[in-house]
């Protein structure tokens, strides 16, 4: 029978001692959420299906926001639990429909992910090794995309705009991190809570990893890619200069992106004493482009204009 040691948050402290218990098996909760993407999906649990560890069990605990491509039947062929969203659950309250279904009393972590990963068998068992060693800890996945530049895992808080993240270079120097795979211990879970309800979509992973932070766990990235995921396109959204202001406006301001009431909530929790300008930075940041892709266009026709007008006197008055 394998023996697991836990480490306790002040165990450089005179007197602490390592924690030890024995048990057959760990026992993890993995939590997702799935929409429409059925053809992914599948891959996602086909890979947990033929997986295994020698010291883990893993359950299986989904949510189908409301899927029409027969997302459905995935669940019921491979969840130990699902639930059906109306599909306006999007991917925060999604993950929150399917955290709720287990009874967090009977198992040791959960581990979080999105079903567009593909991962690496070997990384994940070793990654699940590192918890095993260090039960304490949120252990981060990270990801590289198709050309192999990293693309999801451990982020970094601008020091100056606390509402502003970017990939940690130093897996040493984390801040939060974005859920696209993470085990997380349920010790903690029970202290903090899960995902906030105050996010609908975006925001919720990283205000999780925040609050991690300020309660005292350690972060720990796993050091190789467990496998890829690519970033999200910009195509249709606020960041598509394609668009014209006005729809670029109204998808900054949908729930996917950056609505103002989780912006204020989100900035006044994490931003510091200079939040409520944070709170406007992403809408100003889209007037100011907008305004100098305009300016682009006005310079680039003026130009064009004097070339036109250059080469038209020159055909006149010769050279």
């Amino acid at each position: 029978m394998e023996s697991f040691y836990l480490e306790p948050r002040d165990a450089n402290k005179k007197g602490t001692t390592k924690m030890r218990f024995h048990r057959q098996k760990l026992r993890m909760a993995l939590v997702f959420t799935a929409h429409n993407r059925k053809e992914k999906t599948k891959k996602f649990l086909d890979f947990w299906s033929s997986f295994a560890h020698p010291f883990v069990e893993i359950s299986i605990f989904a949510c189908d926001d409301g899927s029409v491509d027969g997302t459905r039947d995935l669940m019921e062929e491979y969840c130990q639990n699902y639930s059906i969203g109306s599909g306006a659950l999007f991917w925060a309250g999604g993950m929150r429909r399917a955290y709720e279904l287990i009874d967090i009393e009977k198992f040791d972590a959960l581990i979080v992910a999105n079903d567009d990963i593909y991962l690496k068998a070997s990384e994940v068992r070793a990654i699940i090794d590192q918890f095993c060693n260090d039960m304490l800890s949120i252990h981060i996945g990270k990801f590289v995309d198709e050309k192999g530049l990293y693309s999801y895992g451990g982020l970094r808080q601008n020091k100056f705009f606390r509402a502003s993240f970017k990939l940690s270079e130093n897996d040493e120097e984390v801040d939060t991190f974005n859920m696209n795979f993470a085990i997380i211990p349920t010790q903690l879970i029970k202290r903090i809570g899960f995902l906030s309800k105050s996010y609908t979509h975006s925001k919720a992973d990283i205000d999780f990893g925040l609050r991690a932070k300020v309660d005292g766990v350690n972060f720990r990235v796993y050091p190789v890619p467990l496998g890829i995921c690519n970033r999200n396109s910009d195509y249709r959204t606020s960041k598509d200069r394609s668009l014209g202001f006005v729809q670029r406006w109204r998808l900054l301001l949908s729930t996917k992106e950056q609505p103002i009431k989780e912006r204020i909530v989100f900035c006044s929790k994490h931003g510091g004493w200079f939040w409520p300008l944070l709170v406007v930075q992403p809408y100003l940041e889209l007037i100011i482009d907008t305004a100098f892709m305009k300016s682009v266009s006005w310079w680039r026709w003026l130009k064009h204009a004097f070339s036109s007008v250059r080469a038209s006197l020159k055909l006149f008055w010769g050279d």
